[in-house]
């Protein structure tokens, strides 16, 4: 049995070459590899220049020329390709002697091999090219893809006609994994022979060899990009010449010359200036070559378009990281730093605890020098969420934090600096709110031993025994309060509408015009109708005789004294004051400071300023330029306060609005803020962060939500830092875990054993007939 392969490009001889190791090895076979010529084409779609490329391929493939091989004479028994275009592509053709439609006749099987390989979809132009019609047996990566080759050709020809039609067309295609798979399963960086140069970049003077990016640029980015592609393509280069930890390998595809040449003429002399300022500047790898194997055996990640090396990327179990083609910051451009924000705000004496508002990261401030500590992270919670925890208590040496959105109570030990977590059951009681795992919990207060997780959505106050581990649930107060909500959409409670004494706590409802109050000791709980039905609250406040209750909408400020159940409603705010926006919580937080309260606003637009005993409502002029000032780029146009605390007369909140940490001191009128800066290795989990998709949808099943995609806030070699971080190593490790298990969804046979599968398949298939 005779067997030709005819490649064409040295670089895409990966896609054939195990199916020609598998049938040289078949004693019953004589195989011959005959690289065939290809063409440019010119811009009026003629023939330019010929490309032979006999010569470029591997020393151990024994080459025949193919002026030598006569195909018409010899009459082959199998033909394998993986051109499959013949005269309809617009930047290069195979010599007209190779279409599949000429070669059709001259085998008894023509078998077509993608050249590529795809990611979970196929665009149906791919699979109704010429070759794709005249080769009868079509051999792709994985069942997927087979299915869509099968759909796009029912869809342009119609429903098979009859049993027999059926069967033909089910037992054309084969899903069998792809020869490209293969090659990089059986490469390794050892096997390869480095050039000089290479190594001379690799290596530093000690001996250490950098982290290496192969940077990918296709014709379809290319062309798709037109002028931007260029920029992009500068940043790219100066951002590594700027940094000596990582070493770029710029392989571009082996047609964006011709594309250029044929399909952007325009642009053309600037792409060849910048391919010589890049070889000239010598600070990394331009590699040109057809090995692209030994390229990806020594990159450590792939960085560039979405491209068919993406799949082999992730066969090999390196990360990918998408580029942003639009995205290149110039030198002068103004930093895109994000906004560092407190997600709750804790007085340690000397020092503040606080949260992340957007990551699993818990921070130690220093209040006399305004260093931050990055801490650590919550075990076994999502890296990347919005609102985890919602407030902090200490009991007996111990962080205690109510899970907003996290799956599970937290506990930090400040002297052996671990975290711990505390599981909850679902909720058993049946409420009027629905349950929201994203907000379980906001409010949290400690009692000796006691710690309280006071439920936003979940329907229960839960009390945590530190001595014993002993968790309780109470519930008893649920149905009294159900029967006052005014609204089902809002929780429970909020974070700041929880208050105690020596022996209950008091929590104002957000839901409904009711105050529950805890016997802590006993778990027993009354429920005072406080304020008329309009009434909800966000916060609350005493101020050592009665109780204040701030609006989380329209309605009024309520004092209420809880001994007589007397209550006043408030309503004569400043001519200036303005709510905010509609549907959204008008204040945040309410504090009693200096014998005044103090309503801190979360979308309306001032501080305000009660006095108790005349009920006058004022504007706090001292935060009038923190609440109306200009909006810094990236920070929050909306929500004032975020974060509210208060100690010794001191009052400290984190302003969204500002980014800024402020402290007002009532006695003396006196505001300072200071910008709160992230410590560098929570920089680092950010970044990271914001380019895994993976943390975001932690479920899918889909191989390319494990992509790192590139994000607009941060540099290039930011992005890179942060991958390589010791710090994100365990979440690196993570994702490549899954996109390896997620990875043999999407081809057969991912053990390197493709080529020979599809080599018997194709020889049993002449043997049958």
């Amino acid at each position: 049995m005779e067997v030709v392969v005819f490649p064409y490009k040295a670089s895409m001889w990966d896609s054939l070459e195990s199916v020609w190791l598998a049938a040289q090895d078949d004693p019953q076979c004589d195989a011959y590899v005959v690289p065939i010529p290809y063409f440019d084409r010119l811009p009026d779609g003629s023939l330019g220049q010929m490309h032979d490329e006999g010569d470029l391929y591997p020393d151990y493939v024994p080459v025949v020329n193919w002026r030598a091989y006569d195909t018409r004479a010899r009459h082959p028994d199998v033909v394998f390709i993986h051109y499959p275009y013949d005269h309809a592509n617009h930047v290069t053709s195979v010599h007209p002697d190779y279409y599949s439609d000429r070669l059709k006749g001259l085998t008894d099987l023509l078998a077509y091999v993608p050249y590529f390989v795809a990611m979970e979809e196929l665009q149906e132009e791919f699979c109704l090219c010429p070759g794709v019609f005249n080769a009868d047996k079509v051999f792709v990566q994985s069942e997927k893809i087979r299915r869509a080759y099968i759909q796009a050709l029912k869809k342009y020809q119609g429903a098979p006609r009859g049993a027999a039609e059926r069967e033909h067309l089910e037992s054309k295609y084969e899903a069998l994994g792809s020869p490209k798979f293969d090659k990089i399963v059986n490469a390794k960086e050892a096997s390869f022979q480095f050039p000089d140069a290479w190594k001379r970049l690799l290596y530093r003077p000690d001996g250490s060899r950098k982290r290496v990016v192969l940077y990918n640029t296709t014709v379809t980015g290319l062309l798709r990009g037109n002028g931007s592609v260029l920029r992009k393509l500068r940043y790219v280069f100066d951002s590594f010449a700027a940094q000596d930890d990582f070493l770029l390998l710029w392989r571009p595809h082996p047609f964006n010359l011709t594309a250029y040449q044929t399909m952007r003429p325009q642009l053309l002399h600037d792409y060849l200036g910048i391919i010589d300022d890049y070889k000239s500047k010598g600070f990394g790898i331009y590699d040109d070559s057809p090995d692209l194997d030994r390229a990806i055996a020594v990159a450590d990640a792939y960085y560039g378009d979405g491209s068919s090396l993406v799949a082999l990327f992730q066969c090999a179990g390196k990360p990918v990281i998408l580029q942003d083609s639009d995205y290149a910051p110039g030198p002068s451009d103004p930093a895109r730093e994000p906004p560092f924000r407190f997600e709750n705000l804790f007085d340690g004496g000397d020092c503040f605890w606080f949260t992340s508002a957007e990551n699993n990261a818990l921070f130690q401030m220093d209040k006399s020098s305004g260093a931050v500590r990055y801490k650590g992270s919550f075990p076994n919670e999502k890296v990347d969420a919005w609102l985890q925890y919602g407030a902090i208590a200490k009991c007996n040496g111990r962080l205690y934090f109510s899970p907003r959105s996290a799956e599970a109570l937290g506990e930090y030990d400040i002297e052996k600096k671990t975290f711990r977590r505390i599981p909850f059951p679902p909720p058993s009681v049946r409420s009027q709110v629905r349950y929201n795992p994203a907000c379980s919990f906001n409010a949290v207060a400690s009692h000796g031993a006691y710690v309280f997780f006071i439920g936003a959505s979940y329907p229960a106050i839960v009390r945590y025994d530190t001595a014993t581990q002993e968790t309780r649930y109470f519930s008893d107060w649920v149905a009294p309060v159900d029967k006052l909500i005014n609204n089902t959409e809002y929780n429970y409670f909020a974070r700041m509408s929880v208050t105690h004494d020596s022996r209950h706590i008091i929590a104002a409802c957000s839901n409904a015009n009711a105050v529950v109050v805890l016997d802590m000791e006993t778990g027993a709980s009354v429920v005072h109708e406080v304020g008329t039905r309009r009434c909800q609250y966000s916060s609350i406040a005493y101020d050592g005789e009665n109780y204040w209750l701030a609006p989380i909408l329209d309605g009024p400020i309520v004092k209420w004294n809880m001994n007589s159940g007397e209550f006043w409603e408030l309503d004569a705010f400043p001519k200036e004051f303005d709510r905010g926006i509609a549907g959204w919580a008008s204040f945040f937080a309410i504090r009693c400071v200096e014998r005044a309260l103090w309503l801190f606003p979360c979308t309306a637009n001032m501080v305000l300023k009660i006095d108790p005993d005349s009920h006058a409502i004022a504007e706090a002029k001292a935060f009038a330029d923190v609440c109306r000032g200009p909006v810094p780029d990236l920070a929050s146009p909306t929500s004032r306060f975020f974060s509210v605390s208060d100690a010794d007369g001191v009052i400290h909140a984190f302003n969204f609005r500002t980014n800024r940490l402020i402290s007002y001191d009532a006695a003396r009128d006196a505001l300072s803020g200071q910008a709160v800066q992230p410590p560098a290795e929570f920089k680092k989990l950010r970044i990271f962060t914001d380019a895994a998709r993976y943390l975001q949808r932690p479920d899918s099943s889909d191989v390319r939500d494990c992509y790192f995609y590139e994000p607009q806030k941060h540099t290039l070699n930011e992005l890179f830092g942060s991958l390589f971080s010791e710090q994100c190593k365990p979440m690196l490790e993570l994702c490549l875990a899954r996109q390896g298990l997620l990875f043999e969804n999407i081809a057969a046979h991912t053990d390197g054993t493709a080529g020979r599968h599809i080599w018997k398949s194709a020889k049993d298939s002449v043997l049958k007939y």
